[in-house]
């Protein structure tokens, strides 16, 4: 294993990298794990001590991702473990990657003036992929029953603001329903709307402390209503939630 320093630029700040290179045996979606750090982050502050303090936090933060990144690829090739402990690495190196995604959005949110925090540019993605995703790896983490359902279902959103919202709207889902609990999760593409629908056999509306899942309700109605979606919360008839999620459809084939 080799460490080795380069120069890049990310967005408007430059930025350093350390690029790790992995043995062979390793198994990631790259043969190099690169941990990036904005410039300042090494102490050459601008004058304002927040604005330093939060470029050194990130800076440590991104360091971490990615040794745990290097950790979980030199686990998922190792020979002494089995298939499920090799699945599960792997779904540390997805989860990762996701932090890497949020992280960067995170440095930009804080370098950025007010006037300058505008939504990411569209892209067509498909929401019962990316909605499986989230589901897969929330499985590995929970005791309550997740099922999901789907059809292709296609939407103009960014793939991080999406991901952010089903994480905050399955996992207050998941938290509703508690170890042995149920949670549905159905995408569907149905009168011009792609629609995600989650529901739990949890206590319903109000019978679980606020604090997480209201802020994490928040998060997901800002990402919604930034991209064109809404959000919509009900009583289950038989008792639980219903979160009822929809953006526009975008078919596959039409132009970005």
């Amino acid at each position: 294993m080799t460490l080795r320093t380069q120069t890049s630029a990310h967005g408007l700040r430059a930025a350093k990298a350390w690029t790790v290179d992995l043995p062979e045996n390793a198994t990631c979606t790259a043969k190099t794990v690169a941990v990036e750090a904005t410039s300042g982050a090494d102490g050459n502050g601008d004058g304002d001590p927040v604005a330093l303090a939060l470029r050194q936090i990130s800076h440590d933060i991104r360091h971490e991702l990615g040794t745990i990144m290097l950790l979980a690829s030199l686990l998922s090739g190792a020979s002494d473990i089995g298939p499920e402990s090799r699945l599960r690495a792997g779904q540390i190196q997805s989860e990762v990657q996701w932090l890497g995604e949020l992280h960067r959005a995170y440095e930009e949110a804080v370098a950025a003036q007010p006037d300058q925090l505008t939504p990411t540019p569209l892209g067509r993605i498909r929401l019962d992929t990316l909605a499986e995703e989230v589901v897969a790896a929330m499985r590995m983490s929970t005791l309550t029953r997740i099922t999901f359902s789907a059809t292709e279902a296609w939407a103009r959103l960014d793939r991080l603001p999406y991901w952010r919202v089903l994480r905050n709207l399955i996992g207050n889902a998941v938290r509703a329903a508690g170890d042995g609990g149920r949670v549905e999760v159905r995408v569907t593409a149905t009168g011009g709307r792609a629609v995600v629908l989650i529901e739990d056999d949890g206590p319903g509306l109000g019978g679980v402390p606020a604090r997480l899942g209201s802020l994490g309700l928040g998060i997901a109605q800002n990402q919604a209503t930034t991209y064109g979606g809404w959000l919509k919360i009900s009583r289950r008839r038989l008792g639980g939630c219903r979160v009822h999620l929809s953006f526009p459809i975008a078919d596959a084939d039409s132009p970005v």
